[in-house]
């Protein structure tokens, strides 16, 4: 398995397959995510693109892991943005 850091660049190349894979995690019983099971690809697909001013302005890391060229999982990072947010973390 590789961890692989996506930026505001790449994140169009992986954008499909992270609204597939969201996707498949709610109508697979992952509602404590806070997502309806009801959820539409279509909400998953508008949630990825949306991450798009938040990685350009620093404010997320998102990493995608794969294995054999394919991605299995996903971990978003926000990052605090006060100046003394290096020194909080919010769980």
């Amino acid at each position: 398995m590789k961890s692989v850091l996506i930026n505001a660049a790449t994140l169009p190349i992986y954008h499909y397959i992270l609204s597939h894979l969201l996707t498949d995690a709610v109508t697979h019983g992952t509602t404590s995510m806070g997502y309806d099971t009801q959820i539409l690809h279509e909400d998953t697909e508008s949630y990825f693109h949306n991450l798009k001013p938040t990685l350009t302005k620093g404010r997320m890391l998102l990493r995608i892991a794969r294995a054999e060229r394919r991605v299995i999982g996903t971990m978003q990072l926000a990052l605090c943005p006060k100046l003394n947010g290096p020194n909080h973390v919010k769980v």
